[in-house]
């Protein structure tokens, strides 16, 4: 059995020992489509990934992802959504006065943080905005980009005043300023399946996403969010425009993002669908 979310591969060999099955795991790290390049770009890998992994069972997070995994001669492939979690039991749609654009991912270039910035820079400057009612929030570790050269970056857009870094926030710290939010935008460069989209979505906030890796699953265009083309911080500011001056849009999309959340992402529906899964498996393997 071999489990992948694009950004993890779990591989387990499965065999008849005394006449019991016996399951092994071992771990490979990758990042997004780290798979294919390593597979395209080696003959070696080619060879030690399609022997380690033949004649497998797969599971990866989203049909969107299966191009990770079909490089690799699987027995069978399974799709399996991840769940979190719901720790929004207060869970209420209403927001607070401020129109806060929330940014919740570590601060590296391939995240897009710098499209974020450019965003809100496009939406107070070029849509001629100076309202103090506009907030941006990040929220994330110090990676390829500390808190210097954020700010600085910041400041020579000239947004200082609307854009606010508040350092790494955690578990209920960090579900503080989820609850507040009103939209989050993850113009992010290369993911597989980002469950900081799932967090939001369980609280009712509508997302602004790149079309990579699992988004466009994840997030049902005009229904739940917006989806954007990669470094186009043009359209997040359109987007963002729409959704600051359409309360009622914004309240629908919240509301039906914390349903798909409630549908396909909770950690119950994880648990009972890989449940499932390894049911059929052992099925086969008797």
């Amino acid at each position: 059995l071999s489990i992948s979310d694009g950004g993890i591969l779990i591989g387990a060999g499965v065999s008849k020992v005394y006449a019991q099955a016996t399951m092994r795991f071992n771990t490979i790290g990758s990042a997004g489509n780290k798979y294919c390049s390593i597979y395209k770009n080696s003959n070696i890998y080619r060879y030690l990934y399609r022997f380690a992994f033949s004649n497998e069972y797969i599971i990866t997070l989203s049909s969107k992802l299966l191009y990770d995994i079909n490089i690799f001669n699987a027995k069978k492939t399974f799709v399996i959504n991840n769940g979190i979690k719901d720790y929004s039991l207060n869970y209420t749609n209403l927001k607070n006065e401020n129109f806060i654009i929330l940014y919740l991912s570590h601060l590296q270039i391939s995240k897009g943080i710098k499209d974020y910035v450019f965003s809100i820079s496009c939406l107070i400057k070029n849509c001629k905005l100076n309202n103090q009612k506009i907030k941006g929030y990040i929220i994330g570790d110090e990676i390829d980009i500390t808190k210097k050269y954020l700010n600085e970056f910041i400041k020579s857009n000239k947004i200082e005043h609307f854009i606010t870094y508040l350092g790494p926030k955690y578990n209920q710290e960090k579900n503080e300023y989820l609850k507040k939010a009103s939209v989050l935008v993850y113009p992010t460069l290369n993911d597989a399946f980002p469950l900081v989209l799932i967090e939001a979505m369980q609280f009712g906030i509508p997302v602004i996403a790149t079309r990579e890796g699992a988004i466009p699953e994840i997030v049902d265009d005009g229904v739940t969010g917006f989806l954007v083309d990669k470094h186009s911080p043009d359209q997040i500011a359109e987007k963002l425009k729409i959704l600051l001056d359409d309360d009622v849009l914004r309240n629908n999309m919240g509301k039906s993002a914390r349903k798909k959340y409630l549908e396909k992402y909770t950690i119950e529906v994880f648990e009972k669908n890989l449940i499932d899964v390894f049911q059929k498996i052992s099925l086969e393997l008797k």
